[in-house]
This record gives structure tokens, sequence and C-alpha cells, in this order.
């Protein structure tokens, strides 16, 4: 388990043979953000929010002085039955978690080494 978990640390996690049917720009666009060092991740580099902007994914679809300023429609809205649909959600637990310290042996094999 421990080689399996170091080779895609090293090589990289294997891709599905779909995403070699992807758009030569999507397929940048979603191997920008799950690089493996943060240092060279879209988005983490210097260029900061510039280089998702400026990716050639969004050329001509996203208007993002607009999106930023809010002006863009929401693509899907959701009907709520009110304006107090969050009532509907189960009661919030305000006690404290409980830590369990009991470590199941063949969870703590997974994570050994780490």
């Amino acid at each position: 388990m421990m080689a399996r978990i170091k080779a895609v640390a090293t090589v990289g996690l294997p891709t599905a043979p779909a995403f070699d049917l992807l758009d030569p720009t999507l397929q940048s666009f979603i191997k920008g953000l799950l690089a493996f060092d943060p240092t060279g991740r879209l988005g983490c580099t210097a260029a900061g929010f510039s280089a998702i902007e400026d990716h050639p994914f969004f050329h001509g679809y996203i208007d993002w002085a607009a999106l930023m300023a809010k002006e863009v429609p929401a693509p899907f809205v959701p009907d709520a039955p009110t304006d107090r649909w969050w009532h509907a959600l189960d009661e919030f637990d305000d006690d404290d978690p409980i830590q369990s310290d009991d470590v199941d042996p063949k969870i703590a094999l997974v994570f050994e080494g780490f």
C-alpha cells in the first residue's frame, strides 16, 4: 500500500481513459488545478486568481467583471417553499464532539508511516 501511495506522489495519478476524450483546454485546466506541487498549481502561483481567469478554457465564456459584480444570473436557482427553508434542516447539535482514541487496526494499517 505504501508503495502505491509513494508512486502516486512521485509519478502522479493515472487518468481515466475518458480524460483523453476531453477538449485539450479542459484537460489543461483540470491538470492545472490538480497539480501535485502547490507552487505550480493553477491559481496558486504569483499570478494568483488571474491565472484562472486568463486560462483558455474560459475564453469567450465568462465575463469575469460582471461575475464579480454579481450581475450574472445564477445558472440554477432551487425552488425554496419559503424564505425560511432552513427550518427543515436537522437541528444542529451544540454538544462538543466526542474524541476517540480507539482506532480500528485495519484502518491504522493504511496510515502506517504517515
